[in-house]
């Protein structure tokens, strides 16, 4: 049996809890110094690298401009409502980063930056005169190996790490 001692502290990286981690017989999570954690810990980690695939996915420029559409003609308009949607869905997920490794949350952030960054400078194109044009001139600008689909890389690596 494993005493639970509650004055050691949740590891802080995901380098950390893979040097750290062992499964007792009874499937239960044990870290150094017999601190026991259920399926709970563990679970919340798949959750948090789930949640932030999801989030990649939802920020995907074709999917998020099929989920978000024009309120208006103005293009800046639509510009100010697809970061509004973007930002909506971080601060959602802000909490998960306690969760995954710095290297995977530094992707993440750096997805989601780079995905304003290419609304707003769509946005910024004078030969782009309404929303329907700023629309299809981001859809156009899609990229092959963005930095969603790394970060996403990055996560799904990390998760078959775990297990």
């Amino acid at each position: 049996t494993y005493a639970v001692r509650k004055q050691l502290e949740y590891p802080k990286t995901y380098e950390e809890c893979c040097k750290l981690l062992d499964i007792c017989p009874n499937g239960s999570i044990v870290y150094a110094g017999n601190w026991v954690y259920g399926g709970d810990y563990l679970e919340k980690c798949l959750q948090a690298y789930e949640r932030l695939t999801i989030l990649m996915e939802r920020i995907d420029l074709p999917k998020l401009q099929s989920r978000v559409l024009p309120i208006s003609h103005l293009k800046q308009d639509y510009a100010n409502y697809l970061i509004q949607n973007i930002e909506q869905e971080f601060d959602f997920n802000l909490s998960q980063q306690l969760y995954v490794s710095e290297e995977a949350w530094a992707l993440v952030l750096t997805a989601k930056n780079t995905v304003i960054q290419e609304i707003l400078r769509a946005s910024l194109d004078s030969a782009i005169v309404d929303a329907d044009s700023l629309k299809m001139s981001l859809l156009k600008r899609i990229e092959t190996n963005s930095v969603a689909d790394l970060a996403k890389t990055r996560l799904r690596k990390e998760v078959s790490e775990m297990l």
